[in-house]
């Protein structure tokens, strides 16, 4: 396995970038809950992805890249789409039984799926103890604002992230 390269520091439109991308990231479950009750779940997630293909379609074009030459990847690439698609339909359906911010921490949780993963699938790759320490402080964070309760909304707090029109589960009455 070859060395990995060597790191330097992120410059300022990296930086500019990664901290729009965290924002726009960090808003994405909210806005989807915000619209939940004017907009179904899928119906946003379907609208989400095609208007994602178009933008992606037209700049792999402007860069004259070839996007549908025979390469060998196309089984690949469905696979990589259907569990794509299937995250998404999970997600979306997710935030109509939970809070936004329970559904932020549940997709925070992937790196550290991603991380055991990696030990059994990437050989080579080692973690340090003081990486596993890191990775384990963030799960127990993690773990604990997951298992917080959620206060029940009152007449002067209840706001579209606490209770919208969306319908109650079953057996359980609407608290807005």
């Amino acid at each position: 396995m070859p060395p990995a390269p060597s790191s330097r520091p992120l410059d300022a439109l990296a930086i500019i970038v990664t901290i729009g991308l965290c924002l726009s990231w960090g808003f994405n479950n909210v806005s989807i809950k915000l619209a939940i009750h004017d907009i179904p779940p899928l119906i946003q997630s379907s609208t989400r992805s095609a208007i994602a293909a178009i933008i992606v379609f037209a700049w792999t074009q402007a860069r004259g890249m070839p996007l549908f030459k025979r390469d060998g990847t196309l089984a690949a690439g469905i696979w990589a789409g259907v569990l794509f698609a299937l995250e998404f339909v999970l997600i979306y359906r997710g935030l109509v039984w939970t809070t936004a911010t329970r559904g932020v921490l549940f997709l925070y949780l992937a790196p550290f799926f991603v991380v055991i993963g990696s030990r059994w699938l990437v050989p080579g790759d080692h973690f340090s103890l003081s990486q596993w320490l890191g990775l384990l402080l963030s799960f127990m964070a993690s773990s604990s604002l997951s298992a917080c309760r959620r206060r029940r909304p009152t007449r002067t707090r209840c706001s579209a992230t606490s209770c919208s029109s969306a319908p109650a589960p079953p057996g359980r009455r609407r608290r807005c």
